[in-house]
């Protein structure tokens, strides 16, 4: 039985229930109701309440569910419409391809330029540490810095996992132009991140 059939019985009962009182003989004087119509109309209610309690207990319960899948995608804000659920599905499908879920919805933390022999990296997003705090669009371009937000990011990565977070990884974007500017690059970024796009310069 659905919800919209339980409250549908609610209704029947309450209108039949109606019905018989106004049946009465004389006005304000009590109807007189079969023991029998009335018994049946009582099962009828306390069939139509027991059933409206299990259905509101499978409703709660299967919020609760919608709600620990969108945390588990990462979606800021509960399913309760179907593009939302549509997008829950595509993130948990994307995590399961890359192995590790992602750290946030936009993911993408560095892009990153090799071009001749020279590597620099752009903040997509801002990022802090407990050593610096990164903004976005801030450009790195010395092996030093970039050195350094390596380290900061597995530093974040060990963090989230001593405090029990999900185990996740950030994604970086790579802009390459000769062969070994594509596997210096890869070589040195994907021990800390996952590639998100991955291009060559014309």
């Amino acid at each position: 039985m659905t919800l919209a059939e339980v409250f549908l019985l609610l209704l029947i009962v309450g209108w039949y229930g109606s019905k018989l009182e106004s049946t009465s003989p004389e006005p304000g004087a009590p109807a007189v109701v079969p023991r029998e119509k009335y018994d049946e109309a009582e099962r009828l209610r306390l069939q139509a309440e027991k059933a409206l309690a299990e259905k509101t207990r499978q409703y709660e319960q299967l919020d609760r569910i919608l709600d620990w899948i969108a945390k588990t995608a990462g979606l800021p804000t509960p399913i309760r419409d179907l593009d939302t659920a549509k997008t829950a599905i595509e993130n948990i499908r994307a995590d399961a391809r890359r192995g590790r879920p992602a750290c946030e919805s936009d993911n993408v933390l560095l892009d990153v330029l090799a071009d001749s022999g020279k590597v620099s990296a752009t903040m997509r997003r801002g990022f802090s540490t407990d050593m610096h705090v990164y903004s976005q669009g801030q450009r790195l371009d010395s092996a030093g810095q970039i050195d350094s937000i390596l380290r900061e990011v597995d530093q974040f990565y060990q963090g989230r996992a001593v405090n029990g977070q999900s185990n996740c990884v950030f994604d970086f974007a790579l802009v390459w132009r000769t062969d070994s500017d594509y596997r210096a690059a890869r070589e040195k970024f994907e021990h800390h991140f996952y590639p998100e796009r991955i291009r060559q310069l014309k």
